[in-house]
């Protein structure tokens, strides 16, 4: 897992809108030279992101891209969440972690191994889609969390329709559909004894704005 340092940070903003800035106007910005500005571009392309440059205007993203504020996200849900430029995948990241409180939460721009059911791949570039896991622990048997991937695929479903208005459908047992393609998936992971207390990570992915590059990695409607 990694995050961005401040100043790839700025500049990952500032192209974000998907328009050409040029070395100079970007080396004024972070007050770095235009080499400098060039070596944080490469580091930028290693995450994923198409940059490119052509002289005389400069460099820019091919579209605009939307990207996590994890300072408005912790104040709208609160200090127990974690935003990361990259991880694995955001369920790994909390099986990993050495102490979690119920309600936890991590997003990520990107994941390299995100995974959906039966250990399918979730194509997962940056800043392009939703990726976020929830953290709770249950005291409570197995057999009684039986239904909770359906449930909350249910959930999921209608918060987006509380913005779509009843377009999203809910595919048995936690696919998320739209206009008959899938827009998401929902992968719920249980740790703990049969007859203890259950920790339970539960992992949304929410297709938003899929890049052409990573379109043709996709073997279904999306």
């Amino acid at each position: 897992m990694k995050k961005l340092d401040p100043a790839n940070q700025l500049l990952l903003a500032q192209l974000a809108d998907g328009r050409f800035h040029s070395g100079e106007e970007l080396g004024e910005m972070l007050s770095l030279s235009r080499a400098s500005i060039s070596k944080r571009m490469a580091e930028l392309r290693r995450l994923g992101l198409d940059v490119f440059s052509v002289k005389g205007k400069g460099y820019r993203l091919p579209y605009p891209i939307s990207l996590l504020d994890e300072s408005r996200l912790k104040a709208s849900i609160g200090d127990n969440l974690q935003v990361w430029s990259e991880v694995g995948s955001t369920n790994d990241l909390l099986k990993d972690a050495a102490s979690l409180t119920s309600g936890d939460v991590v997003l990520a721009e990107c994941q390299t191994a995100g995974r959906g059911r039966r250990g399918q791949t979730w194509v997962s570039p940056f800043g392009a889609h939703l990726y976020f896991s929830l953290f709770w622990q249950l005291d409570s048997r197995h057999a009684a969390l039986q239904g909770l991937s359906l449930v909350t695929g249910v959930a999921v479903a209608k918060a987006i329709n509380d913005w779509l208005g009843d377009a999203v459908r809910l595919k048995w047992p936690n696919d998320l559909y739209h206009n008959g393609r899938k827009l998401g998936g929902i992968l719920v992971e249980m740790v703990g004894q049969a007859n203890g207390p259950v920790n339970i990570i539960i992992g949304v992915g929410l297709n938003v704005a899929m890049p052409p590059e990573s379109a043709s990695r996709v073997d279904q409607p999306w």
